[in-house]
């Protein structure tokens, strides 16, 4: 993070000084990882070490420090150098235990030499098959220079997330255990239900309803029952997906489409419970029942 000064704007908090995420870029960096240019202009050759200093900011310091305004032309300060606003990107998660959306500010490397470089090469053949023609590539610009942790992006992503990975195994398996428990449960529950109206139909039957009209009551009070139930659960299962997005910092979205697919298995399980008692119920003898009861 690298603190910065906003040309026309006063830091009011000393103790909060505006800061940024900083990064230094090459020209093709945003092509390359089709981070996308929003407004303004991406960095060019143009931008040599003799020229006016530039930026691109992502869309989060836009917002931010521009909130009511256009951040294009505008002028930030880090270190010594000013420099001028040229476009504005797309925000990226560079690092998941950072969050969303923290605003960045990038240069162009030829303004703003970096010690350490990391290189970003897309290619159309596999990642690791175009490893021997990088390092013949390097090695005809300088055969000394050391190559090293050579992964994919998905490898990267992968690795940097690995405690994520396992959390998220862990709460699948939570999950699964807890869904079983609710079909287990709900066909008991509803078994019990349709079983302790036996004489009820038993009645209904012997007032000449047929085993159809007795089917078609049971999982009709079965259907309005689970779908009342289900209504419950679905919103709470959104809310609570929300509350574990922002847990986990952003980097797992929500999606409703999880907790429906749930809901139509517990809504399947429950009208199953229900019809298979209620079939049973109406082909015993209404005498039968009655005098059971």
């Amino acid at each position: 993070m690298k603190r910065i000064d906003v040309d026309g704007q006063t830091v009011t908090d000393p103790v909060d000084e505006p800061s940024v995420d900083y990064r230094t870029v090459s020209p093709s960096y945003f092509d390359v990882l089709r981070v996308p240019i929003l407004s303004g202009r991406s960095f060019a050759d143009a931008d040599h070490p003799g020229s006016d200093p530039v930026a691109i900011v992502s869309a989060s310091m836009a917002k931010r420090f521009w909130p009511h305004g256009d951040a294009l032309g505008s002028r930030v300060k880090v270190a010594d150098t000013w420099m001028r606003i040229v476009g504005v990107c797309g925000n990226v998660i560079h690092d998941v235990f950072d969050g969303v959306n923290v605003p960045t500010l990038y240069r162009p490397i030829a303004q703003a030499p970096a010690e350490d470089v990391s290189f970003a090469i897309r290619t159309a053949a596999q990642p690791l098959g175009s490893v021997g023609d990088v390092r013949r590539a390097f090695d005809k610009v300088d055969a000394q220079q050391p190559i090293f942790d050579v992964l994919t992006m998905r490898q990267m992503l992968s690795d940097r997330t690995i405690a994520m990975q396992y959390v998220a195994a862990v709460m699948g398996l939570f999950g699964a255990l807890a869904l079983i428990l609710a079909i287990l449960g709900l066909y008991a529950v509803m078994s019990y239900l349709v079983a302790q109206r036996v004489r009820e139909i038993g009645v209904r039957i012997a007032l000449g309803a047929t085993s159809a009209d007795v089917t078609r009551l049971t999982l009709g009070q079965a259907a309005r029952l689970t779908a009342l139930g289900l209504a419950i659960g679905f919103a709470l299962a959104l809310a609570l997906s929300r509350f574990i997005e922002a847990a986990l910092l952003g980097t797992v979205a929500a999606d409703f489409r999880l907790p429906l697919v749930l809901s139509l298995m517990l809504a399947a399980t429950a009208l199953a419970s229900s019809y298979l008692p209620a079939r049973r119920a109406a082909a015993i003898d209404p005498i039968v029942a009655l005098r059971n009861e």
